[in-house]
């Protein structure tokens, strides 16, 4: 069963969200999954109505990272609150949802500096918002699914 987590940033920053995948507490190597992001400004549109739907970066998937990045860019133009959803596609091709939620773009303070924001890396315990941790625990399901645990950093 997927699990709830309400996501807050800033709109026009850059936003790092790593997901880390394990079962019993091991890692899991998701280095062959897909894992897609997707965010609506109504969860009930259709799928023609996608706000934005990205493709998590896989190259820490051995680690059980998957990471989301969405460029200042892409959340400059939102304001306000979208659903979102994450689902996986495993190495068996079975699709589950992980996570969901609201996910508010709140209005930035400062004048808009366009692209001469110099570039800062963050790590996940800087950031304003909690990083969920992906987890499964044991189920009667044959694929033993993940479930999704946040807590804040």
């Amino acid at each position: 069963m997927p699990t709830r987590s309400d996501l807050e940033y800033v709109a026009g920053n850059t936003v790092i969200l790593p997901l880390t995948f394990s079962s019993n507490g091991v890692i899991v190597d998701i280095s062959l999954w897909t894992v897609q992001l997707t965010l609506k400004i109504n969860p009930d549109l259709d799928d023609d109505e996608i706000t934005i739907q990205i493709e998590a970066d896989m190259s820490q998937g051995a680690s059980g990272i998957a990471t989301f990045i969405l460029s200042h860019l892409q959340t400059k133009p939102l304001l306000g609150h979208y659903w979102y959803d994450i689902k996986y596609k495993n190495s068996l091709k079975q699709v589950e949802t992980v996570l969901y939620g609201k996910f508010i773009f709140n209005r930035p303070i400062n004048i808009d500096l366009g692209d001469v924001i110099p570039s800062i890396s963050s790590s996940p315990s800087s950031s304003p918002s909690s990083s969920p941790s992906i987890s499964s625990s044991p189920s009667s399901s044959p694929s033993n699914s993940p479930s999704v645990s946040s807590s804040p950093s």
